[in-house]
């Protein structure tokens, strides 16, 4: 999630690239050690966890770093809805091909009709 709202020049440092690996290494190393702990322990991390990352996507959802990932999807997703400002104040809009209001009925297909009184 954090990484979608860091710039290239970020990502390509030594310090992202150790902070990677312990991304997945950490886990794996509470996984064989969180048997001594206490369970209150590990729901708290697991709650606190789940916590943490909801509120990084909103607030990355919401505001980006200039330049980013993150940025360019919040620039898409606010010209779809024409909401996009653009440096003078102006708003700008992407035309997006109209979907048909109603939409279209089957044709129906001409089939032998069952007549009166006969068995099929």
């Amino acid at each position: 999630i954090v990484s979608k709202n860091m710039s290239p020049e970020t990502k390509a440092s030594p310090m992202f690239k150790q902070q990677r690996i312990m991304l997945y290494l950490l886990p794996l190393v509470f996984a064989f050690s969180g048997v001594a702990f206490p369970l209150g322990v590990m729901f708290y991390w697991l709650t606190s966890n789940f916590w943490t990352m909801i509120q990084q996507f909103l607030v990355i959802r919401n505001m980006p770093t200039p330049g980013s990932e993150a940025a360019k999807a919040r620039e898409e997703r606010l010209a779809r809805k024409g909401k996009l400002l653009a440096s003078d104040g102006d708003i700008i809009v992407v035309d997006e091909p109209k979907k048909p209001a109603q939409r279209q009925q089957p044709v129906s297909k001409n089939r032998a009709k069952k007549q009166p009184g006969t068995k099929q």
